[in-house]
């Protein structure tokens, strides 16, 4: 179901002139509105997800290596 949405909003995207819509999509067995679907859709991916964390963890070590790179750099 998110991709064939992410597919469908890239199309739209290319063919601007021309509306396509749905009414909704079966989630685990279930009926769910174009709202639940539109918000499924929008949810990064694993790997997109995997990329967020590994820059959330690798930001403040990097910034204070950095910070002590410059207090390095000014006493010599």
């Amino acid at each position: 179901m998110k991709s064939i949405n992410k597919i469908i909003k890239k199309w739209k995207k290319d063919k601007k002139n021309y509306e396509l819509s749905y009414l909704g999509g079966f989630f685990e067995n279930e009926w769910k509105d174009v709202e639940y679907v539109k918000a499924v859709a929008e949810l990064p991916t694993k790997d997109e997800l995997i990329g967020q964390f590994a820059f959330l963890l690798k930001w403040p070590v990097q910034s204070f290596v950095m910070n002590l790179k410059q207090i390095a750099e000014n006493k010599s």
